[in-house]
């Protein structure tokens, strides 16, 4: 497999990532509002389309290291050695492209990390506060488990 060969493939690769991320950054939307909303049928549904994404993600990070692993023998370094970053620059002007794609997808990863914790800060509060009003109705000691104090019933079944 020649070098222009596997730079297409790799820059195809990280389209498809960064495509991947926007969508996850739609699921994490969806997750907020189930959140805000309380509507637990639609926070399913948003984490699993999550977990779908998630393991189309290792896919695709298996055949990035194949492709850099590809690049590192043709250059004949070690398969460590490679980075996106450092593969556009041994590129010169025909890794252009390569690294604008890097760039796009540092940036799309940098808004699902921001988002995915503004997320995770909304279920923490959700969660303390469910804590809190089980505390003050079946009256737990401060540090208790509430958990541990009785049964609770799912009042929809």
């Amino acid at each position: 497999m020649n070098i222009r060969s596997i730079i297409n493939r790799l820059e195809a690769n990280l389209r498809e990532e960064i495509e991947a991320k926007r969508e996850a950054l739609l699921v994490i939307k969806s997750q907020e509002e189930a959140v805000t909303k309380s509507d637990a049928d639609a926070f399913d549904e948003a984490h699993g389309r999550s977990i779908v994404l998630i393991e189309a993600e290792a896919r695709r990070a298996a055949k990035r290291t194949n492709l850099m692993g590809n690049l590192a023998r043709e250059w004949q370094v070690a398969d460590d050695a490679l980075t996106l970053g450092s593969v556009a620059v041994r590129l010169a002007a025909d890794g252009t492209r390569l690294c604008e794609l890097r760039l796009e997808l540092r940036e799309v990863v940098a808004l699902v990390i921001k988002r995915n914790r503004r997320l995770s800060a909304l279920i923490g509060m959700h969660r303390r506060l469910n804590r809190d009003i089980l505390t003050v109705v079946l009256g737990t000691e401060e540090g208790a488990d509430p958990a541990s104090i009785g049964s609770l019933v799912n009042a929809q079944a």
